[in-house]
């Protein structure tokens, strides 16, 4: 894995690891196809992520009016993670990403709670860029305002929601979160990222064609250079810490490089890790890829230096 600020980090990287890429489309190749109807789709996903260890709590919860899951581990400290799950604006759950979820508290010292924001097509953009705002509020005024100990975090389209999430509240000047964490964000619903074309049909986890369709739901004609659906167009001035995650071999490879680039040219402190051979959100795999629980500990790492 490639590890540095933005300015070291190298993007002339290596072909996919075929191992690894074996695991995902094992996991996923039966629900991959854009013309498998969502309900199917989204009880796929959720099946494809393994379920969390034994000693992980899950409670279900209501922050903010938005449905969700509590997951913390015996090591969970006093830091709070507010994580938005992928799935393209359209799949993913609380109940699926609790492995994911429990990792990230395991290595982050922290309690993560997972949202249920709305998704399309019954509820397309900006419900659940809604949904995750009120649990972002709901959870500041849990903590009296302190956010010290508050991470904003997601994946794909929840990773690109929670930046998103942020920027809107930078712009109201509310109180922000002592950093965001995005793994391989979905930050341009425009699609024009070259890595769209170089990686577009090697990814195991997402195609072109699949991240056409995503936006193309979510958007429901809405503008897609909206910076609320593609913060990689937002103002990022006073925008907290962010650690970018993303798979050197991943459809949007770019958009996590250019979302860094932007943050950094605001004058934000900024990671981006790039992992030499991997695919779109490899860290869904971290209990077969050594590589994927190492990227999760470097995110539990960034969590604590933050929150401590």
């Amino acid at each position: 894995m490639t590890i540095g600020n933005l300015g070291s980090t190298d993007t002339n990287l290596p072909a996919p690891n075929e191992a690894a890429t074996a695991i995902a489309v094992e996991a996923y190749a039966p629900w991959r196809r854009p013309d498998i109807d969502v309900a199917a789709r989204r009880r796929g996903f959720d099946r494809m992520l393994p379920e969390p260890a034994a000693d992980v709590s899950v409670t279900e919860d209501s922050i903010g009016g938005v449905e969700g899951r509590w997951v913390s581990v015996p090591e969970s400290g006093e830091a709070t993670v507010l994580y938005l799950h992928g799935g393209g604006g359209i799949l993913g759950s609380s109940y699926g990403y609790r492995d994911l979820a429990s990792r990230i508290a395991r290595s982050g010292g922290a309690r993560v709670f997972v949202p249920d924001y709305a998704l399309a097509p019954e509820n397309p953009f900006p419900a659940g860029l809604n949904d995750a705002r009120a649990a972002y509020n709901a959870l500041v005024q849990e903590l009296g305002g302190r956010t010290e100990k508050l991470v904003m975090a997601g994946d794909s389209a929840g990773g690109g929601m929670a930046v998103s999430t942020i920027a809107t509240v930078i712009a109201e000047k509310k109180p922000l979160p002592a950093a965001v964490v995005a793994l391989s964000p979905f930050t341009d619903m425009t699609l024009s990222g070259e890595s769209m074309t170089r990686f577009g049909e090697v990814d195991p986890l997402i195609s072109r064609t699949a991240a056409e369709q995503m936006a193309g739901t979510y958007l429901a004609g809405h503008n897609a250079r909206d910076p609320r659906v593609s913060p990689v167009f937002a103002d990022f001035a006073g925008f907290p810490p962010l650690l970018v995650q993303v798979g050197a071999c991943e459809l949007l490879l770019d958009d996590s490089v250019r979302l860094a680039e932007a943050a950094k040219a605001a004058g934000g402190q900024v990671e981006l890790h790039i992992a030499d051979g991997l695919f779109h959100v490899f860290h869904m795999f971290a209990a077969q890829l050594p590589e994927a629980q190492q990227a999760l500990e470097t995110v539990g790492a960034f969590i604590r230096m933050y929150t401590s």
